[in-house]
């Protein structure tokens, strides 16, 4: 029995034993629960004025724990008595001595009886569920006495959101009256917290980036006070959290604007922090939380290894301190060679492809497997990714395992994989506009090579892979050589101009403008965008109607 049950039947027996010579048990706290909430409503009447029923649980209180003798003395009591104590040892009242009576006085004696047993029903419920509720609540106050410590401004729950390694855990905290994540370090580590905070200065103000309150400590710990988020990537890819709200994947296996929104807040976090000259080092699905709104944020946190590079410095030592979580590591980070801003662009691309598959990571199954691959440097194998060229070429420069060939965070954060229909659209009819004059006059570097690469494209002629209607209606305007890649981008630049001046059949074919129309090319020619882009990218970076698609 508790310590509040033990204090409520101690109480309730010294005070009915005082109050009333009683014959009812009451070593059973049930009892003494009953009596209590029965005395308890019987004065919540009593004060406001409802003197009827007051008399009538009065008279109850005494029937169940009292005497026949005892009866208070009002105008219902005795009728009310004698109604109800027929049966004395249903109520555990011996008295032998009952006076008889007539038919209709037992009938009008019966109506009282059901009259005032409803009203009382009614009232032990209320009284029963007002205890029980007081009951709930001073668990509950007690419990929240248990649960909660202060140090200093923050206090903290035993409540556990996640743990880290060496011994550092992550509880539910309330800092300065705002909801954090009070991460606890143990005092030996100091210098990491340390490390941690000035990092996580230096970057705050980032919505890409988890943010620092404060930090308070005691005997034994370090507690940095964080911003409280919902989840971090693992949970949201392997346990599906938030899928009724959110669509990550979409059915041709291209993420959903949703999961693109996520990857690009990565980067941009990730972008940040380089621009300060911050390396993450540990950059994991389990360190990228999430902040459910009415889109999903991404933030970058766990900043305890985090180095920042100073003045002229490109690179960390091979003995710098800590190296990341296994599974997730650059080689030069295996190996302990030197460190740059490439390791975390390495990790980049596992996350994102965690991300685009659902859970899968690109170098194997188990961590022990995953480093292997990576210090052998075996092929990642892009079958889960395959009708996704703009991801096998991304995911082939991210995890390229010479870091000097990987690309810069805000060249990944420019990738075509994260434009949208409206920006793919753009760019093939910009690319038309620019090589559609090329090679009029004489020969063009930039045509052949955008040209030679009509076979990966679309293998023999484009025309086979549209639908007769189309084809006959493009060719009441203009002729188009199916073999070649420029008329095929000069035909995607007309649907979009002209899209309105088609039949009813072939917009209702192509779909709406951008979304549709780009789901239908992109269907029927898949690896074309990357292949323009490489193209483009490689000779025309510097002129001006390209830079936007760097830069935007």
């Amino acid at each position: 029995m508790g310590s509040c049950e033990t204090f409520l039947q101690v109480f309730g027996n010294l005070f009915i034993h005082t109050h009333y010579p009683i014959h009812y048990n009451m070593s059973h706290p049930m009892n003494v629960h009953v009596f209590l909430s029965l005395f308890f409503i019987l004065f919540l009447f009593r004060s406001i004025g409802i003197v009827q029923i007051y008399n009538h649980i009065q008279t109850v209180l005494w029937m169940l724990f009292g005497s026949k003798d005892n009866v208070p003395k009002h105008e219902d009591a005795e009728l009310f008595y004698r109604g109800t104590i027929n049966d004395a040892n249903f109520y555990h009242v011996h008295d032998d001595n009952h006076d008889a009576f007539t038919e209709s006085e037992d009938n009008w004696t019966l109506l009282a009886y059901l009259q005032d047993a409803f009203q009382l029903v009614v009232v032990v419920v209320v009284a029963l569920g007002l205890y029980i509720a007081f009951l709930n609540g001073s668990v509950t106050h007690r419990e929240c006495s248990k649960k909660w410590k202060t140090i200093g401004k923050l206090r903290v729950s035993s409540t556990e959101i996640a743990k880290g390694s060496n011994g550092t855990v992550v509880f539910e905290g309330i800092y300065e009256g705002r909801k954090v994540a009070a991460k606890r370090l143990v005092k030996a580590h100091h210098d990491v917290a340390i490390q941690e905070i000035q990092n996580l200065i230096a970057s705050d103000q980032h919505s890409n980036i988890v943010r620092w309150y404060g930090y308070e400590y005691d005997q034994d710990f370090v507690y940095l006070s964080l911003e409280r988020c919902d989840c971090n990537i693992y949970d949201l890819i392997l346990n599906k959290m938030y899928s009724e709200s959110f669509q990550l994947h979409r059915p041709n296996g291209y993420p959903s604007s949703d999961l693109l929104k996520l990857l690009r807040d990565i980067v941009a976090g990730l972008v940040h922090l380089h621009d300060l000259g911050i390396i993450h080092r540990d950059l994991k699905p389990r360190n990228v939380l999430i902040v459910k709104g009415t889109s999903l944020c991404g933030k970058l946190a766990d900043m305890g290894i985090s180095r920042r590079l100073v003045e002229d410095m490109t690179s960390l030592g091979p003995h710098a301190q800590g190296s990341g979580s296994s599974g997730w590591q650059a080689p030069e980070q295996l190996c302990h060679g030197r460190q740059t801003r490439a390791v975390d662009l390495f990790s980049l691309g596992c996350v994102i492809f965690f991300c685009m598959t659902g859970g899968r990571h690109p170098f194997g199954d188990t961590p022990y497997e995953r480093d292997g691959n990576v210090i052998d440097n075996n092929k990642v194998n892009m079958f889960l990714v395959k009708d996704v060229h703009e991801a096998i070429d991304l995911f082939s420069q991210l995890l390229n395992p010479d870091p000097k060939l990987r690309p810069k965070a805000s060249e990944v954060l420019h990738h075509p994989l994260f434009w949208n229909s409206e920006m793919r659209m753009s760019f093939l009819k910009d690319t038309s506009d620019r090589v559609e004059p090329e090679g009029r006059k004489g020969g063009s570097v930039v045509l052949t090579a955008l040209e030679s690469g009509g076979r990966i494209v679309f293998g023999g002629k484009w025309n086979v892979k549209m639908e007769p209607t189309f084809i006959s209606n493009i060719q009441r305007h203009r002729w188009y050589k199916y073999t070649s890649v420029r008329d095929l981008l000069r035909v995607i630049r007309n649907t979009l101009n002209h899209y309105r001046e088609f039949p009813m059949e072939i917009q209702e074919l192509l779909g709406s403008v951008p979304e549709g129309s780009d789901d239908y090319f992109r269907g029927k020619f898949p690896k074309l965008l990357m292949e323009v882009y490489n193209v483009m990218y490689h000779h025309c970076k510097q002129e001006a109607w390209f830079r936007k698609y760097l830069e935007n």
